[in-house]
Formats: C-alpha cells, structure tokens, sequence
C-alpha cells in the first residue's frame, strides 16, 4: 500500500526534521557555553597576570581554575564534535528519507494516472 508506505515515510522524516532541530539546538547552546568558558578563561588568564606581582596564593587559585576550565573547555569541544556528527549523521537520514519519498510519490502518481487511464477506457468501452 503505497499510501501508507508515504505517511509512514512522512512520520518517520517528520521524527528525523525534530531529532534534527533539537540536536542542532542542543549544539547551539554548547556553542554558547564554549564562548562563555573561553571568556572565563581568558578572563581568568588576565586575572592571573594582573595579581601575579601581589598574591602568590591568588595566582596559585587562578592557575588552578584556569586549568580546570581549559579541562571543561576540551571536554566540551568533544561533545560539540560528537553533536555535530550526529547532526550530520540525521542529515544523511532526513536526505534518504526524502529521496525514497519522491520515489513514492511517482510510484503513486503513475498508478493514479494508470488508473485513470483504465477508468476511461472502461467507461468509453460502456458506451
């Protein structure tokens, strides 16, 4: 049943474009965190080269949370390339999807237009 074969395909792709967009979403927001760790870290760099000359501790404490970003930042970069894969990996999907679709619809169309082709020579033979 080729209909039910395209609603079908037209659920699974719909699920796909969703799995798509909140994985793009979810990426985006990774994005922003990034920026905002790198801020923090160039922040905390700066920190560290202004106090270096007054507080030895201070330093010690900056260079240590400095470190620990720059460990959150790499862990993230990780994620964001594990999320940008299955992006991509989604993409190929939702692209197979849409090709077997159109398939679809031209199997569909050409047997509609087969039927009409038989409906009207039925109806020319009745006459």
């Amino acid at each position: 049943d080729l209909k039910g074969s395209l609603a079908t395909e037209h659920v699974g792709e719909a699920r796909l474009q969703e799995r798509l967009q909140a994985s793009e979403a979810a990426q985006a927001n990774l994005e922003r965190m990034v920026a905002r760790l790198e801020h923090a870290l160039d922040m905390e760099r700066e920190n560290k080269y202004e106090t270096e000359s007054r507080d030895d501790a201070r330093i010690g404490n900056v260079g240590r949370e400095a470190e620990s970003l720059a460990r959150v930042l790499e862990e993230q970069k990780g994620v964001n390339a594990h999320a940008l894969q299955e992006n991509r990996t989604l993409l190929m999907e939702l692209r197979v999807l849409e090709d077997r679709n159109a398939g679809l619809i031209k199997t569909l169309q050409g047997e509609e237009e087969n039927a009409d082709r038989h409906d009207r020579r039925a109806a020319k033979a009745e006459r």
